[in-house]
């Protein structure tokens, strides 16, 4: 009877050493799993915001039917005119291009555009989303990463405007 009380308490302390170490490893495991979550958010974070300072310094390369974008944004500051006819059946609307092409960039609500307005007369500021126009404006959006450019201005030969392009940073 003696010989049959150890072996079951045996079989009790195994048990429950056996559990231990299984609960000690699943919650070992979760830890790990939620530790390279956020490695990995931060991982992407960075990559993000890596890849708008890379867009942010490529502006004055993206071009709308062949025309470089900040040659249109000079022609609205300098200008005012939302359509421009450069001849030969191109129409283009200035503000409507602008939104697609950073719409493709972005996102749909991940950017807004705002144009200074400079001393000079032929200046006329903008603040353009991919939903709201207006002269002035900040995002609605935050956290955000701003980038200012400079542009060319048609009106005032060697002189330049400036800019903010808003992007969201989350």
């Amino acid at each position: 009877m003696l010989f049959k009380k150890a072996q079951s308490s045996e079989f009790i302390g195994i048990a429950v050493l056996v559990t231990a170490i299984v609960l000690i490893a699943i919650f070992t495991r979760m830890q790990l799993a939620g530790s390279m979550t956020s490695r990995a958010e931060s991982l992407l974070k960075g990559f993000r915001i890596a890849g708008i300072s890379t867009t942010g310094s490529v502006i004055p390369y993206v071009t709308i039917n062949g025309i470089p974008i900040e040659e249109l944004i000079g022609v609205y500051s300098c200008y005012g005119n939302e359509t421009v006819d450069y001849g030969n059946g191109i129409k283009i609307s200035i503000p409507e291009n602008i939104r697609i092409t950073f719409d493709k960039i972005y996102g749909k609500d991940g950017w807004a555009l705002f144009l200074k307005k400079d001393a000079e007369k032929n200046s006329y500021p903008l603040f353009l989303s991919s939903t709201e126009k207006s002269g002035e404006g900040k995002p609605s959006f935050s956290p955000y990463i701003s980038y200012d450019f400079r542009f060319p201005k048609p009106c005032s030969p060697g002189a330049k405007g400036s800019g903010v392009l808003f992007v969201v940073s989350e």
